[in-house]
């Protein structure tokens, strides 16, 4: 029988804030980089009236390249790269 080790990510909860202008009280989501494609993260957040959003997603120890988009419309931010560390 073959044996198995489950391997665990230390994952940390990070807040991703910013404002989408235009984009008052709209879903948008955090994507990351994975593998040369952008994957979502699982859980959409809303803007309030004036656009302002904070996202929370967990990562593990290392840098990841991130972008905020509203799928609805498709616009997307600029590319960033979140550094967490351990």
């Amino acid at each position: 029988h073959p044996c198995f080790r489950p391997r665990t990510l230390a994952l940390q909860l990070a807040s991703i804030q910013g404002v989408y202008r235009g984009g008052a009280d709209t879903f948008v989501r955090v994507q990351r980089r994975e593998e040369g494609r952008w994957v979502f993260f699982p859980l959409p957040t809303r803007t309030d009236p004036s656009g302002r959003f904070t996202a929370y997603v967990e990562l593990a120890k290392g840098r990841h390249r991130l972008r905020v988009v509203d799928p609805r419309s498709g616009v997307t931010s600029e590319p960033f790269v979140l550094v967490v560390k351990g």
